[in-house]
């Protein structure tokens, strides 16, 4: 079993860091008459300490080195980790929809002809719940539920992509809720890319501590991270994978060397 991941995983291709904010401040001498304050010592700098994903990302990265586990696509892999270890690359939040028929709304708004989540969901709950990736029926009574619907509209040099993402609960086939995202490229309406991983803090073979949307390098890409006993982990999903014809398995896997 691969790190970060139950022995499973999609066939086909389906067809998920932090920007510190520099806070420039200047401080104005000011003067009364024809004397001079006395000068003003400048303010320490304020740094913005990432939250959320963004600070999990960089614990995971800072003070390890990296080594690529072994898959298809070794030169993306590494050079898109490059742009990941050198900070070209940023987290974006995602908003909350307050379910999952608000969530197909939005996808309906900019891309008709595409597929809904709700749809997505349904063709997929029979693999989800019986492992066989040629199922077309559900066993009776047996439901995936829905949980956590968001999405955000990104527009990054390689396109402009709407992505979206949601929890999925009661598969036999995963130890725990299963994370989706998936992403759709504006320009045509065509899901360009998507990653299945589980909630943070799933247990299998690793342990996930955190994963979100990281902008790397201009390319929407879902990165989770992990501990291995003593190592961390990195993971890469390409989500503008498609047209690129990344091959990406179960996500480019980097494993600290120390």
């Amino acid at each position: 079993m691969t790190p970060c991941h139950a022995r499973w995983r999609r066939r086909g291709n389906g067809s998920a860091g932090w920007l510190g904010v520099l806070l420039l401040g200047a401080l104005l001498a000011a003067t009364t008459g024809a004397l001079a304050a006395p000068p003003t010592k400048p303010k320490a700098k304020t740094e913005t300490k990432p939250s959320g994903f963004a600070a999990v990302l960089q614990q995971t990265m800072e003070g390890h080195q990296f080594a690529r586990a072994s898959g298809p696509d070794q030169a993306a892999a590494a050079a898109m980790f490059d742009q990941l270890v050198a900070g070209n690359f940023g987290v974006s939040p995602i908003a909350s929809a307050r379910d999952l028929t608000e969530l197909d709304g939005v996808v309906s708004k900019v891309c008709p002809k595409a597929k809904r989540p709700s749809e997505a969901v349904r063709d997929e709950t029979p693999f989800l719940l019986t492992g066989k990736f040629d199922a077309k029926t559900a066993p009776p009574g047996a439901t995936i539920a829905v949980s956590a619907p968001a999405f955000v509209t990104l527009d990054l040099p390689t396109g402009r992509f709407l992505i979206y993402t949601m929890t999925l609960t009661g598969a036999k086939i995963a130890p725990a809720p299963i994370v989706e995202t998936r992403a759709i490229n504006l320009a045509d309406c065509r899901t360009s890319g998507d990653a299945l991983s589980l909630v943070d803090g799933t247990t299998t073979d690793a342990t996930i501590t955190g994963q979100g949307l990281v902008a790397i390098g201009g390319e929407p890409v879902w990165v989770f991270t992990a501990r291995i006993d003593q190592q961390v982990a990195v993971i890469l999903q390409p989500l503008d994978r498609v047209l690129k014809n990344y091959q990406v398995n179960d996500g480019w896997k980097f494993l600290s060397t120390k």
